[in-house]
Order: structure tokens, then C-alpha cells, then sequence
């Protein structure tokens, strides 16, 4: 035993900053992931199919006016100029986060004063409306901070503060929720906004400490300029990822909301390991494409590739036994199952398109983005119009399916045109996501069959991501 520990923290003392910064955020995914299954539950059972079709409705319009509200000025912008002024970090990050706020508070004054008919419009009650811009100022002024530490892979920072905020929502809004008898929908959203406007507070007070007042408004107008454009394209990807809720609800009914709701937020756990090497990989890949390390960038590429595909099969295979537990051992939520392969497949590319789009922020030809965003958005949209009514609420994934498949390759064909070489290979990457999409679609077949046989599938997988682990550990592991 103490020699295997004793391996162990070798190879964890050999690894580079990269590789320890996505471990940790990796284990700390899975921790935000295993609190959430423990949690959800207990949430689920207590709520109706209809209250948890509400929360996805309202999930769908808190992302929408996340970004209108907040100009997502914590996401590429930050990214991009923390790159670039690297001794400034501070004051980039502090005069953004100050805008962004001034910005919310604008659009919640405005929402109060139309509190009503903007009721109405989201089938949301008022109070549910201003707990959702309580959470987004909250949620923006954290998103800051972490911004920061991952480009500065302060993964230990970053753990402890987002793993007690995590742990502190989770049990929230199981205490709310159970004793809300009256509205438990409105329970669950209190323990989402209170602890992150709480956190979103003092981790501001902290950074703006060591910002320079006197510069707060330098970035101001860069950032609006660099931004403008990349609004219809947040926006647009948010449409993409999250109309199909409310589309759902206006086309179909709330009960089919509900479980389409379920099936996403079940289907969504394949981000536990892309989402977290993503928050590694990201800041390398824009180094690598701005001192033009191709080599090392296709290879770490397909390294971490491969790893997330292998995780999101394995959740495909365990997709029964998923929804039953998430459900609150509801067998309602059983219903869609025959839909969980295909959101896998569509929630994995919409990760995996930014491999190809980081190179247009890099060389800061953002205008290529938000054209190819919106088609993209507006293909799923209408074909969820013409097809919702007559085949049913399934086919929502389908199309979300179908709208990402078509973002990817317009995102390649540009990354090709503005670097005029091919620098992920995108052999190999078409060679992994075809056997990631048979496998996927194979699940359908395998479901109806004994679930020993879909246990063997994933113990198979399991033991082939430990033997493609070791035989690209020199990639993983080696010292940067």
C-alpha cells in the first residue's frame, strides 16, 4: 500500500502546472457533480414533473439574460486581455467587473419597473425574476475571480473557494426546498442566488483591493468595442443550448419539460471532464496558437479529446439507472431515456467547438463568430418549431444535435482559412468522433438488452482509458 501511495505522489510531483491544474479541477468537478447527485434526488422527489419543468424554463432564461445583462464580459474578453496584459491582470479584471455590474443593475432596475408584463412573457413569477438577477450579479462577480485563477492555475485557491460555494448551494437548496411547503420552486432558487451574491460580494471586495481606481474605466471601451460583436454570438449559443426548454413548454406541455429538463441535466454530467480540463486546456491553447506550438497543441488536443469522449460513452451506458437516481426513483423520467445518447453526443460538441474557435479569438477575428453562432441557433429553433408539434418533445435533442454538428465544421473551415494549415490534424479528430458517435448511438440497441452486457461495455471502457492514459503520459505528466 505504501508503495503504490508512494507511485502515486511521484507521478503527481512529476506532473507539469497544466496537468496538476486539471487534475484539480477535474476532482473538483466531480465533487460539484457527486454533491449535485446526492442533492438532486432528495430535490426532485420533493418536486412535481411540472415544478422541475419550471426550473428548466427558468434555467433557460437566467442563461439568456446572463449575457444580455452582464455583456459576458467575464468570459472571452477577460481571457483574451488577461493574456495579453498579464503584469495588469488586476486592474483588467477589476475595471470589467465593475461594468459588468454597472451593466446588471441597469437591466434589473428596468425589469423591476416592468416586473409585470415581463411576467407574463417568461411564465415566471416575479419573484423568480429577481432572484434570477440576484444570482447573475452574484455568479459574475465569482466568474471573475475564477477567470483569474485559471489562467494563473491557482488550483488551490480555486478548489477551496468553489468547492465550499458548492457544498453551501447544494445542501441550501435541499433545506429551502423541503421546507417551502408553500412554493418549494421558490426554496430551491433562494439557496441558488443567496449563497452566490454572498461569495460574488466578498471575492469582489477582495480583488478590487488591488486594483488602481484611478484606471478603473481604461478597459471600458476596448472591452465594449471587442465585446459588441461577441454578444449576438453568447447569445446565440445560449439559444442554441437552451431554447429547446422553453420551446418545449410553448409547443408541448410543462410535464414535457420536466422530463426533457432531466434528461439534459443527467446528460450535461459529461462536462464533469471536459468542462474541468477545458478550464486547463483554454489558457494553453491560446498560448500554443499565439507562439504557433502546433505539434504540441494537436497532440494535447486529441489527448484531452479522447479522455472526455471515453467519460461521456461511459455516462451514455449508465443512463437507466442515472435517470432513475436523479429522479427521485420516479420511473416517469424513464421516458426519456431513448433521448440521453443523442443530448450526450450534441452537450460534448458544444464544448468541443471552442478547440477550433480559440484560434479566431486569438488572432481577434471575432466577426467570423457570431454569423456561424446564429445560423446555428436559428437552425435549431426552427426546426423545433416545424418538428415539436408533430413528433413530440424528443425530437428537441435531435436538432440541438444537428445545430452543433453544423457550428463545428464552420468553425473549422475558419480556423483553416485564417491559419491556412492544418493544425489539430483533423483526421484523427474525425476518427474519434465517429467511433464516439457509434458508440453512442449503439447505447439505443443496448438498453433493450441485459444490463450485465452494458456493464461490461463500461468496465471495457474504464480499462481503455487507463491503458491510453499510461501510454500518453509523456503528454500528461511530463514537466512543463
Amino acid at each position: 500500500m505504501q508503495k503504490i501511495f508512494r507511485k502515486c505522489k511521484d507521478a503527481y510531483s512529476s506532473m507539469n502546472v497544466i496537468a496538476k491544474a486539471s487534475l484539480w479541477f477535474i476532482l473538483l468537478t466531480v465533487f460539484d457533480r457527486a454533491v449535485s447527485l446526492l442533492t438532486q434526488p432528495f430535490i426532485n422527489h420533493i418536486l412535481s414533473v411540472e415544478e422541475v419543468g419550471l426550473f428548466g424554463i427558468y434555467q433557460s432564461w437566467h442563461s439568456i439574460f446572463a449575457v444580455v445583462a452582464t455583456f459576458k464580459l467575464s468570459s472571452g474578453v477577460l481571457e483574451v486581455y488577461i493574456t495579453k496584459n498579464k503584469e495588469d491582470s488586476y486592474n483588467v479584471m477589476g475595471s470589467l467587473s465593475i461594468l459588468s455590474s454597472l451593466i446588471c443593475l441597469a437591466f434589473f432596475a428596468l425589469s423591476v419597473i416592468f416586473i409585470i408584463p415581463l411576467s407574463e412573457l417568461l411564465s415566471l413569477k416575479p419573484i423568480y425574476i429577481i432572484l434570477m438577477f440576484v444570482q447573475i450579479i452574484g455568479d459574475s462577480l465569482i466568474s471573475f475571480w475564477t477567470t483569474k485563477k485559471q489562467f494563473d492555475y491557482a488550483y488551490k485557491e480555486y478548489c477551496y473557494v468553489t468547492g465550499i460555494l458548492f457544498l453551501i448551494k447544494s445542501v441550501a437548496c435541499v433545506f429551502l426546498c423541503y421546507a417551502m411547503e408553500r412554493d418549494r420552486l421558490l426554496g430551491r432558487l433562494l439557496g441558488l442566488s443567496l449563497p452566490a451574491i454572498a461569495f460574488g460580494i466578498v471575492l469582489f471586495a477582495l480583488y478590487i483591493r488591488k486594483c488602481d481606481f484611478l484606471r478603473v474605466k481604461e478597459y471600458w471601451k476596448p472591452a465594449v468595442l471587442f465585446n459588441i460583436p461577441l454578444i449576438p454570438h453568447y447569445l446565440s449559443t445560449v439559444l442554441l443550448s437552451s431554447s429547446d426548454k422553453v420551446m418545449i413548454e410553448k409547443l408541448a406541455d410543462v410535464e414535457s419539460a420536466g422530463l426533457y429538463t432531466l434528461a439534459y441535466s443527467f446528460s450535461s454530467l459529461t462536462l464533469v471532464v471536459f468542462g474541468a480540463i477545458n478550464s486547463a486546456y483554454n489558457p494553453f491553447s491560446m498560448r500554443a496558437i499565439k507562439e504557433k506550438n502546433y505539434r504540441v497543441l494537436a497532440s494535447t488536443t486529441r489527448v484531452m479529446m479522447l479522455f472526455s469522449m471515453m467519460f461521456a460513452a461511459i455516462l451514455t451506458y449508465l443512463a437507466p439507472e442515472g435517470l432513475y437516481i436523479l429522479g427521485g426513483g420516479k420511473r416517469e423520467y424513464l421516458q426519456a431515456l431513448p433521448i440521453v445518447p443523442v443530448l450526450i453526443m450534441g452537450i460534448f460538441l458544444s464544448s468541443f467547438y471552442f478547440v477550433f474557435s480559440n484560434i479566431e479569438f486569438v488572432h481577434e477575428k471575432t466577426k467570423y463568430i457570431f454569423p456561424v453562432t446564429l445560423a446555428g441557433a436559428l437552425l435549431n429553433i426552427g426546426l423545433n418549431y416545424l418538428l415539436i408539434p408533430s413528433l413530440g418533445y424528443e425530437v428537441a435533442a435531435y436538432t440541438t444535435f444537428i445545430g452543433y454538428v453544423f457550428i463545428s465544421v464552420c468553425h473549422y473551415w475558419i480556423s483553416r482559412r485564417l491559419i491556412k494549415e492544418d493544425v489539430y490534424e483533423i483526421k484523427y479528430i474525425l476518427l474519434y468522433l465517429l467511433g464516439f458517435m457509434l458508440l453512442s448511438s449503439g447505447a439505443l440497441l443496448v438498453y433493450k438488452i441485459h444490463f450485465m452486457l452494458r456493464y461490461i461495455l463500461v468496465a471495457s471502457l474504464m480499462g481503455l482509458a487507463v491503458w491510453y492514459g499510461w501510454k500518453n503520459k509523456e503528454t500528461l505528466f511530463k514537466k512543463k
